[in-house]
């Protein structure tokens, strides 16, 4: 019975590598596996024992698994204990001692017949007494002691593990304890299976546990990831401080802030100034936020604090720092382009405003242009004919022709824009007289009546006349005038109402210049002074 039960520990011992082997390459992966093949290694020793009944062959294989005996628990606990850590795999250095140490013990076994450190000169092999010497002591304290120490460091891990993780060292614990407290019940206990040391026979519960954790817990498949690796390789600064501003804890990222001593862990945090200013700012408390410049690293940081009091650490706090550095710098960028778009999209509209202004005004005497009129005065016609009498004038200078062909056309120019003057400087005009054309103008009077529309014409008529063009001419300065009143509530199209005065300053003209006739007047009405 006891051989089948061995047997089938060293069949489900290969299965265990195997789906090891087959697994990513992750932290306690390597270790486990020698772990394993040491416990397959004793499992054959026991095996060859078993089945023979030769003293001197069983007293070699008695000696020959030590090599398992004493790996099997120091690669176990290294391959423990590196998975539930979830950092760096094992190192070479850590292997390769536990290597040699194995191997020691294993040729001090065989060997002992020459120096007697693993079992003493009455160590009866047959009986299975426990008379041994220094090296056995030496070599089992140390294997415990690994053990002890790897079973209370995953206690410690299982308190934080989750999930599957938590699943998988529990297998990992389970698997090992097993066959751990039947070597402590066969050293000093004197505990026996099958009248011999059970601790191979339990290998079968122990690769039962694992088998199971490898199919239903994805065992090193999905290995856990160490919160000081996470911690570690977080490129934004972390920092810890407990009341007094003195750092706890801080990632490598942290460290690199400058001014940060290098031994910050115990240092009362004063550099950065900036940094340091808002840890001891009491009123920087909980869920916090707050944005900082390094002036020493020309970078920005959005900080946020985190209470410890929750994990047993009063007035401790946790600063998380996210560098936005170049956020703050495309903020900026686009800061300064909105500016610049702002600023461009208003001397835009400000030029469109120019040229529609240039559009629509007359480059020589500043006045509106006949454009403009045709936009604006068919609304004005429409508004104000309502309820209010208004009037059309068209003024053309009289002997304009005159001027130029004897003075030049630089004069001509003048009393063109002199006249133009005239008619701006009244502001209740400037926004109803047009350039109509060469040397005629249009003015359009809103709410009016025909003696103030005369009224005008006379008062435009004597500032014409007294007119100084910075020469001396012999022509006078005057103007004819055709006014076409249009009475409340008629309607009138702005040709209709131009047409009309256009006749009648046609009559003035024939009548002799120098005259304004309104409406259907048939006689000139003789501007004076007076009128």
């Amino acid at each position: 019975m006891s051989f089948w039960v061995l047997v089938a520990v060293a069949a489900m011992i290969p299965l265990i590598v195997v789906g090891v082997l087959r697994t990513p390459r992750s932290p306690g992966r390597v270790s486990l596996i020698i772990a394993v093949l040491c416990g397959l290694w004793w499992t054959c020793c026991v095996i060859a024992r078993n089945g023979s009944d030769d003293v001197e062959f069983n007293n070699f294989m008695v000696k020959l698994a030590w090599f398992g005996i004493v790996g099997v628990p120091l690669f176990w606990s290294l391959s423990f204990v590196t998975y539930a850590r979830g950092e760096d795999c094992e190192k070479n250095w850590q292997i390769g001692a536990l290597l040699a140490f194995t191997s020691a013990v294993g040729l001090a076994a065989l060997t002992n017949d020459w120096h007697h450190g693993v079992y003493a000169p009455a160590y009866d092999l047959a009986s299975g007494r426990n008379a041994h010497g220094l090296i056995y002591d030496l070599a089992m304290y140390i294997a415990y002691a690994t053990m002890g120490a790897a079973f209370i460091y995953g206690l410690v891990r299982l308190r934080t593990a989750q999930g599957i993780h938590r699943w998988q060292l529990v297998a990992l614990l389970m698997g090992a304890l097993l066959p751990w407290a039947s070597n402590i019940g066969f050293n000093f206990f004197s505990f026996r299976v099958f009248n011999d040391d059970p601790t191979p026979f339990v290998f079968a519960m122990t690769g039962a546990v694992l088998l199971s954790a490898q199919y239903f817990s994805s065992l090193f498949v999905v290995p856990p990831v160490g919160r000081d690796a996470i911690f570690a390789i977080l490129p934004n600064p972390v920092v810890i401080v407990d009341g007094e501003g003195r750092i706890l804890e801080i990632n490598p990222a942290g460290a690199a802030l400058p001014g940060i001593p290098k031994a910050p862990i115990g240092a009362i945090l004063s550099e950065p100034p900036e940094l340091a200013s808002l840890i001891h700012d009491v009123s920087f408390t909980d869920e916090a936020r707050g944005e900082v410049t390094i002036a020493a690293s020309g970078k920005t940081y959005e900080i946020g604090c985190h209470a410890l009091s929750a994990w047993g650490r009063a007035g401790g706090r946790m600063f998380l720092m996210h560098d936005i550095t170049e956020r703050k710098a495309g903020e900026a960028t686009l800061n300064t382009l909105s500016r610049d778009l702002q600023s461009q999209l208003h001397d835009n509209l400000t030029l469109q405003r120019k040229l529609k202004e240039e559009a629509s005004r007359d480059h020589l005497t500043g006045l509106f242009n006949r454009r403009h009129a045709y936009r604006v005065l068919p609304r004005l016609l429409s508004e104000a004919g309502r309820h209010q009498t208004r009037a059309m004038v068209v003024i053309d200078i009289d002997h304009f022709k005159s001027f130029n062909d004897r003075y030049g056309h630089d004069l001509g120019d003048k009393v063109i824009k002199r006249f133009g003057q005239i008619l701006q400087s009244d502001p209740a005009m400037r926004d109803f007289a047009f350039r109509w054309g060469g040397e005629e103008f249009l003015v359009f009077l809103p709410d009016t009546d025909r003696d103030d529309a005369m009224a005008h014409c006379a008062h435009w008529r004597r500032m014409f006349a007294e007119s100084d063009i910075g020469t001396v001419v012999e022509l006078p300065l005057t103007f004819s005038a055709g006014i076409r009143l249009i009475e409340a509530g008629v309607e009138a199209t702005l040709d209709d109402a131009v047409k009309a005065a256009d006749d009648l300053l046609y009559d003035a003209k024939r009548a002799g210049r120098d005259v304004a006739f309104i409406s259907e007047e048939a006689a000139p009405l003789k501007h004076t002074d007076a009128a």
